[in-house]
């Protein structure tokens, strides 16, 4: 491993040589590039190799080069803490310390038992803690607190019981206008070591947030103000409650005079008032609060009561379900014969009303529980015009719609006698025998045999 020295100083030479005839500023970058050219490293070159030779660049002060083979390591094996160490050591040699303490954390979470890496870290923490207390000092006397910010968090980071550091955040967040922020920072100061100054700043931030606080109570009421007579109640609260705060604000007290004594006009306009308006005012001046809830919410009240009656009302109930009614049955009678639908209706116990639209008119037959009850149909209405309806009607559509709905009852046969009577084929096909009409008996024919004659 002794070679490696000796090799890495023959090649600066040799690089240095020639840079000194192309010129003797060229940069250290080229130099870089030209080194890794002569293949000094490669995929074969093993860790330890690695990190010896960014050792012996480290001793020649060459730190650019060492940074090259250290972070070959780290790219190859990134949990390696030797690895981290010297490029730690190396950043800390360079003054780039937040880099060193990033990658000594990131060591000491991987190796905590290494006593080595703590020392270092409380090393570089303590040079970082230095520069950054400097650097932050320049930022807030030049006025750039929002740069100085995250400067202070690493402060913070690296020492949370800083008073300083606490101070120096509290500051900047009530310069940039975070000023409950501020408070805070203040009062956690306070708290770990009380102290007059401490307690001067905090009174200071205190009343910078009490300015804001009223500023914008001032904006709030001018915006009321300019809104109208409408809102004057509104108005007139923020005013008192900015008063409050703040006796001696001239404006509030000018602005509260003025909307707080009427006017001539609105004198006349008093006494010209209905005695409901009066009321009305006589109740705003009792309960200022539930009127004041009223005034501003009286659209969206009447508005829920009006949807609330409007959806309650038994025609937006019936237009629902009329809406939602499915339509259990429909089709063209040259495909499903009505004969067919009403036996289906009668076989499941359906209640509801069959409408069908042919070439001779519109025709609706009332069902209850499977049996026709009545019928509307070629001009006729009962038994007569559904034996119609079923003889008569081939082309067409039909819609059965299930629906309760009263009607005078005009048929007491069953649908299966009327079925057999009007096409005797059609009850025969669907199972209805024509024999299941009722047999006349022997007393029967006489007497209708006697009346005849």
């Amino acid at each position: 491993m002794r070679r490696y020295p000796v090799i890495l100083a023959a090649f600066i030479t040799l690089a240095a040589a020639s840079g000194s005839v192309r010129g003797a500023n060229e940069p250290v970058k080229k130099l870089v590039t030209e080194w890794n050219r002569e293949g000094l490293f490669d995929s074969t070159t093993t860790r330890a190799e690695l990190l010896e030779m960014g050792r012996s660049a480290v001793d020649l002060k060459h730190y650019p080069l060492a940074e090259i083979y250290f972070q070959e390591a780290l790219l190859r094996t990134p949990t390696d803490v030797d690895a981290m160490c010297e490029l730690a050591a190396l950043y800390k040699r360079t003054n780039r310390l937040e880099y060193a303490r990033g990658l000594l954390l990131r060591a000491g979470s991987l190796s905590p038992m290494r006593t080595g890496i703590a020392d270092m870290r409380r090393s570089v923490d303590a040079a970082l803690f230095a520069s950054l207390s400097h650097t932050v000092d320049s930022l807030m006397t030049a006025g750039h607190f929002e740069e100085a910010l995250p400067r202070i968090a690493t402060l913070l980071s690296i020492d949370s019981n800083s008073i300083p550091a606490l101070v120096a955040k509290s500051k900047c967040l009530a310069a940039t206008g975070q000023t409950d922020a501020a408070l805070s920072s203040i009062d956690l100061a306070i708290a770990r070591r009380p102290d007059e100054e401490l307690h001067k700043l905090r009174a200071e931030i205190a009343t910078r947030v009490e300015h804001d606080r009223i500023s914008d109570m001032e904006s709030s009421a001018k915006r009321l103000i300019q809104s109208g007579d409408w809102v004057r109640g509104e108005a007139v609260d923020v005013l008192q409650a900015i008063l409050a705060q703040d006796p001696s604000n001239e404006w509030a007290r000018e602005e509260f005079r003025r909307l707080a004594t009427p006017t001539e006009g609105a004198d006349s306009l008093a006494e010209a008032v209905p005695p409901s308006t009066a009321v009305s005012r006589a109740v705003h001046s009792v309960m200022p609060d539930v009127t004041s809830f009223l005034d501003r919410y009286l659209l969206a009240i009447l508005a829920f009561f009006a949807a609330w009656a409007l959806f309650r009302s038994p025609l937006s109930r019936a237009l629902a379900r009329r809406l939602h009614e499915p339509s259990t049955l429909a089709g063209d009678v040259s495909h499903i014969s009505i004969a067919a639908v009403l036996r289906t209706a009668n076989d499941g116990g359906m209640t509801g009303v069959l409408t069908v639209k042919s070439g001779e008119g519109r025709s609706r037959v009332y069902l209850e529980h499977g049996e026709p009850v009545h019928c509307e149909a070629l001009g006729k209405k009962g038994r007569e015009a559904l034996v119609e309806l079923l003889r008569e009607v081939e082309q067409g559509t039909f819609e059965l719609v299930p629906r309760k709905k009263k009607v005078k009852r005009t048929i007491e046969d069953s649908f299966q006698i009327i079925l057999t009577q009007a096409d005797p084929h059609a009850a025969s096909a669907m199972g209805i025998a024509t024999a299941r009409q009722p047999k006349k008996s022997r007393m029967a024919e006489l007497l209708e045999t006697g009346s005849e004659k």
